[in-house]
């Protein structure tokens, strides 16, 4: 059995009144500077996500330890063009290396990972419209998830798609 997540797919799932956006600053709404990082978490009670753009982690957003652990952090990395065409990637980590060699508990977070995922880019692409729009080029950045694990089975990176594919044409 593969470890890789099957279905990298936008399946248009978030619910936008369950998601809180924030920007630690007015600049990063539609520019770009680096660094450029992601902070997000949700409530498992209802749902809701929280995701936060800015220049550093929002710890803002971890309401508790519990919400800190379980949080997901990406950013922006400048690479040679050979590797991306407008010379930028975008970088998550799902750490899993928390839950130690515990095969059935990390077997159980790596599916939720992959389950879930989708909405966690689905978030970013709605804060990222605006950046997307002023800079069109930029949808072409490439996503890459880095999973975490004690266990070398689970120890991976996945392309997910560019972001212009996580971009919300609704909303």
């Amino acid at each position: 059995m593969s470890n890789c997540c099957e279905n990298k797919t936008n399946k248009h799932r978030l619910d936008i009144s369950n998601t809180g956006i924030t920007y630690m600053s007015c600049d990063v709404i539609t520019k770009l500077s680096l660094p450029r990082v992601y902070t997000n978490s949700h409530i498992d009670s209802n749902s809701f996500i929280f995701f936060s753009v800015g220049h550093d982690i929002n710890e803002n957003i971890f309401f508790d330890e519990e919400m800190k652990r379980d949080g997901i952090v990406g950013s922006w990395h400048k690479v040679s063009k050979c590797r991306s065409k407008n010379g930028y990637e975008i970088h998550f980590t799902a750490d899993m290396r928390r839950l130690g060699q515990v095969l059935p508990l990390v077997t159980a977070v790596n599916k939720i990972y992959c389950e879930e995922f989708d909405r966690v880019l689905e978030a970013m692409g709605v804060a990222e419209y605006a950046l997307i729009e002023n800079n069109p080029k930029l949808g072409k950045t490439p996503i890459y998830i880095n999973f975490l694990s004690e266990l070398p089975q689970f120890n991976r990176k996945e392309y997910w798609g560019n972001l212009s594919y996580w971009i919300c044409d609704s909303c």
